[in-house]
């Protein structure tokens, strides 16, 4: 596979159809059936166009997305990988001997960007990437914080 293409994204095996190429079902906008379902809905950018979206680069789009619209959505990056941790924790309790801590979990969210990255160039990996190193500095500082008794 070539720089130049794109992994072909397949809908959902239980959704008769893609969503994200839909406008309307059955007369009711896309927009308003994930509202009624409680799913959060972000602007569509084409964010495996190599050059920066909307004039912002690599790190600017991480830096909001990371610490705005995820936050709202997820809560604190340390809480939101504490209950990632906390469910992989017991999916591999047979296979780890220390307990994941939120901050392994975003390395780990980086190591899988990474693996991606090499497989198939997409922005989207390199603005992930730069998201969950923004995660790992925002849950350090959780935890300098929780340390210092603020």
């Amino acid at each position: 596979m070539s720089d130049e293409q794109t992994i072909e994204r397949t809908p959902h095996p239980l959704i008769p159809f893609d969503l994200r190429k839909q406008s309307e079902v059955d007369g009711v906008s896309v927009e308003d059936l994930a509202a009624i379902a409680g799913i959060p809905v972000e602007p569509e950018l084409s964010r495996n166009d190599p050059v920066s979206v909307a004039g912002k680069s690599i790190l600017q789009e991480a830096d909001e997305i990371a610490g705005q619209s995820r936050s709202r959505y997820y809560g604190h990056p340390f809480t939101n990988h504490q209950r990632i941790a906390d469910i992989w924790n017991v999916i591999a309790e047979h296979y780890i001997k220390t307990p994941l801590t939120p901050r392994v979990v975003a390395l780990m969210m980086i190591g899988l960007k990474l693996a991606r990255e090499v497989n198939a160039k997409q922005r989207d990996n390199l603005v992930d990437i730069a998201g969950y190193v923004k995660c790992v500095d925002m849950i350090d500082e959780h935890i300098e914080k929780a340390s210092n008794g603020v």
